[in-house]
């Protein structure tokens, strides 16, 4: 799952840092944050935040984030979405199933094209992240968050500001800011950005996810809320 899928689960609740926790395991790792993927790094005491304060919330999100994922990647939905798009990939656009594994561009363009869809079908829900991100740029609990995931708070700042004014979101509606993301996330992994003429065949997998999914709705896990 991708940032807005992450935060659709959290947003009923109308907590911007809870929404922030939701989307920061796949954000922070762009301020060079290794081991993204794990419990709030300043949540493993019985000292640490209470319930309802901002570190807390931001667990809370993360811990949502963690739950998802792992629902998610298992899910009878997305496993039969994945085999489809392999299948199609590999008959369709051989170009990409020859230069990439033969799962990992597929999983990371089905994510983002799920992302699209939800965006394109809540833009309240899109602007609520903007500002969740907003206020964890500007929240005096930022050098805390960045502290235990060990990056700078300078920097990290500066990938928040950035999130929010390219309105990241919403460039996955354009194939440009689909295949920038598609590019920056597969660098993240130790991939090559596209060679020429890949970038088309991208496109044609992003419109078959798209096809495929049909109610984006349908994909999203269920996921236990946990009061302290």
């Amino acid at each position: 799952m991708n940032y807005f899928a992450h935060a659709t689960l959290v947003l009923p609740m109308g907590r911007p840092p809870l929404t922030a926790g939701s989307i920061l395991p796949d954000l922070i790792r762009y301020a060079g944050a290794r081991r993204t993927h794990r419990p709030a790094p300043w949540n493993g005491t019985d000292a640490g935040p209470q319930h309802g304060e901002p570190l807390a919330d931001l667990a809370d999100g993360i811990r949502s984030h963690l739950e998802a994922d792992a629902a998610f990647h298992t899910s009878t939905s997305f496993v039969s979405l994945m085999q489809e798009l392999m299948t199609f990939t590999r008959r369709e656009v051989p170009i990409l199933a020859d230069h990439w594994t033969r799962w990992l561009l597929p999983h990371v363009a089905a994510e983002l094209v799920l992302d699209r869809l939800l965006v394109r079908a809540d833009p309240a829900g899109a602007e609520a992240c903007y500002e969740a991100i907003r206020w964890l740029h500007d929240s005096d609990v930022l050098p805390t968050v960045c502290e235990g995931y060990d990056v700078d708070v300078p920097v990290t700042r500066a990938v928040l500001a950035q999130w929010v004014s390219n309105r990241r979101l919403h460039s996955y509606d354009t194939f440009d800011g689909l295949a920038f993301a598609v590019e920056r996330s597969l660098g993240v992994f130790g991939r090559p950005v596209f060679a020429p003429g890949e970038r088309g065949a991208l496109e044609a997998v992003a419109d078959r996810a798209e096809a495929l999914m049909g109610d984006p709705h349908r994909l999203l896990p269920m996921v236990k809320r946990r009061r302290r």
